[in-house]
Formats: C-alpha cells, sequence, structure tokens
C-alpha cells in the first residue's frame, strides 16, 4: 500500500534533519555552560533538555541554565487565549493577502508602484504573524508543561523604531542565545561592528547557507553599523526618557522610518524575493512609472513616520509606567518623595 506521504514514511511527521538546527543549539548550550559554571550536565538531563518534546522541533530556544531551573511559568489560559487570537489572525491575514504565492510566483514584478509598496509591507507583517503564532503555540505547550520558555515575538513588527529593537524582539530567544554564546565574546574581543558581523553570518549560516541569506545578513550589519554610527537608538531612547514632543522627537521618528524602510528591504530579499527578486520589482516599477514609484515611496515614508511617532509615544507610556513602578519621577531619573507619591 502506497503511504500518501513518502516522506513522512520514512522519516515521520518531523524527520530529524528538520530538528538538527535547534538541537544543535540546545547541545552547545549544555556545553558551554557546563564549562563555564565547572559542572557538566547529567546525561539524563542533557537528553531531557535536548529532546524536550514541546521546544524539540522550532523552539523556543531556552537555554539549559533556564530549563533547569524551572521558574515558575505566566498564567497559561490567558497566553492560550491571546494565541489563539494570533491564529485567527494569521488565517486572516493568509485569505485575504496572498503575499506567499505572488512571492513563489514571481506574481509580484507585474504589480503597479502602490500593490508593490503594499505587498512588501503586508508580506513583513505575514511573516511575523506566521512566526508568533508557530512560536506561541510551542510555547504555550511549555507553559502548560511547568517550563517557562522564553517569549520568542515580543514586539509587533510595525511597533518598532530602531533595527537593534527590531531584531532583539523578533525570535527574541535566539537572539538571547547569541549573545550568551557568541556575540558578547565577539564583542569584547573586536568590538560591536565586527560582533554583529559574526552574529549575523552565523545567523545566515545556521538558517541555510545561501547567497540571498548571505546578503541578508551583510545588507543588516551594514544597517546596523549606520544605525550605531549616527546614534540613532541612543537619540530615540533620550525622546523617550525626556518625553519631548519638538523637533528632537520629530527627527527621531524620521530617523526611524528610513530604518523600517532598510529592514523591509533587507528582509523581502533575505526571506522571499532575493536581491535578484528586488532589483526586478524595483526594475519593473521604474520602467513603468518613475514618478508613481517615487510618489509611492514618499507615502511609505510619511506613513511609517507617522507609525514610528505612535510607537515612540507607546514607550513613553511603557517608560512612565515603569518608573512609577520604581518609584521614579515620570523621567525615570530620581525617586519620587512621598508626597508626590501620595499624590
Amino acid at each position: 500500500m502506497n503511504h500518501p506521504f513518502p516522506a513522512q514514511a520514512r522519516g515521520g511527521l518531523a524527520p530529524l534533519a528538520d530538528a538538527l538546527p535547534f538541537l544543535a543549539l540546545r547541545l552547545a548550550s549544555c556545553a558551554l555552560d557546563g564549562l563555564r559554571e565547572g559542572a557538566p550536565a547529567t546525561f539524563r538531563d542533557v537528553v531531557a533538555y535536548a529532546t524536550y518534546a514541546p521546544l524539540y522541533l522550532a523552539g523556543p530556544v531556552a537555554t539549559y541554565g533556564d530549563f533547569v531551573v524551572r521558574a515558575p511559568p505566566p498564567g497559561v489560559a490567558s497566553y492560550a487565549a491571546r494565541t489563539a487570537i494570533a491564529g485567527l489572525y494569521l488565517e486572516a491575514a493568509l485569505r485575504r493577502t496572498h503575499v506567499y504565492a505572488l512571492a513563489a510566483s514571481g506574481a509580484y514584478g507585474a504589480l503597479p508602484p502602490g500593490a508593490a509598496a503594499a505587498f512588501a509591507f503586508l508580506f513583513v507583517n505575514v511573516l511575523w504573524l506566521k512566526f508568533a503564532f508557530l512560536w506561541r503555540c510551542f510555547r504555550c505547550w511549555a507553559l502548560a508543561d511547568g517550563v517557562a520558555a522564553p517569549e520568542n515575538m515580543r514586539r509587533f513588527v510595525c511597533d518598532n523604531f530602531t533595527i537593534a529593537g527590531f531584531w532583539r524582539g523578533w525570535h527574541a530567544s535566539f537572539n538571547g542565545w547569541l549573545r550568551a554564546y557568541v556575540y558578547d565574546d565577539a564583542r569584547r574581543a573586536a568590538g560591536p561592528a565586527a560582533a554583529s558581523a559574526v552574529a549575523f553570518g552565523f545567523v545566515a549560516f545556521w538558517h541555510d547557507a545561501t547567497p540571498r541569506l548571505a546578503l541578508w545578513g551583510a545588507a543588516n550589519v551594514g544597517f546596523l553599523a549606520l544605525e550605531r554610527a549616527l546614534g540613532l537608538e541612543r537619540r530615540a531612547r533620550a525622546v523617550v526618557a525626556a518625553g519631548e514632543a519638538g523637533p528632537r522627537r520629530r527627527a527621531a521618528a524620521a530617523a526611524a522610518a528610513g530604518s523600517i524602510l532598510a529592514l523591509i528591504a533587507g528582509n523581502v530579499a533575505g526571506y522571499a524575493l532575493g536581491a535578484g527578486g528586488v532589483a526586478r520589482l524595483a526594475g519593473a516599477v521604474a520602467a513603468r512609472d518613475v514618478a508613481g514609484g517615487a510618489a509611492v515611496l514618499a507615502a511609505a515614508f510619511v506613513v511609517l513616520y507617522a507609525g514610528a511617532m505612535a510607537a515612540l509615544a507607546v514607550r513613553r507610556l511603557e517608560h512612565v509606567h515603569d518608573a512609577e513602578a520604581r518609584g521614579d519621577d515620570a523621567a525615570g531619573k530620581r525617586p519620587r518623595s512621598p508626597a508626590r507619591a501620595a499624590a
């Protein structure tokens, strides 16, 4: 009798090869934590950690130390409800926006400038939803088992105003693994620019050793180096801390809009079209309607600028809330007096 899914008949629904990248991260975490602490993990703990079912196939990437500690997890029911809502959003997005079909077929090249811009923007948003739902399902399973696995997608893709901040919130558990075992050591040895190059090179190779992902890594290293040289994240944080609503906040939002445009282009090139696909898309738009393409780019900048202003306002609210929780003033600079706290 022929099996309807021959590959699955030989290797199961999740063949070992699909789990090897995450398995390698977990085994490396076991070994490196044991070397740093001078207390190698027991065979039983290594097997339990490396083959833990909820996180086996796709993560989130809990380090060995976090897995062994077993911190009390947050409420599972509310998290499961939010995961279900994310799944409903993803289903609606896939039914209404056929971004994957456009990317796979190459039909994006025939889109007019406005539709091409919408395609690039929606692709990144749907990509975020897909990964958020996938990882939250596995994290919810781990939480139900009593393991406080880390949250992978901490902020919605549009709720960012720097490239560095975006990557701290996208696949955050992998980011934490990279900081613990790759980036921090490389930064101490060669500085932040070289550390970023090493980290993104590792990420590109870990995902898939292809020219497209190598270009994606190189583009992000360049974007981060420029952002660091201009001090964009530092300035944006200063605006949030001071609660400014004047020219400095508008300048920070304008810089953020430029960063987001670069981020969208880099991710569409790396995850969907490749450099050639992006070049074909830009060429098709330029050949058909240069003025229209420029107008769409300007309109996209204005929309992203407005979104960055909103993101800065959200960060300010979060900053004030955190400062009040610590007993600081609204700017988070000094402790409030008892009279102010009572008021």
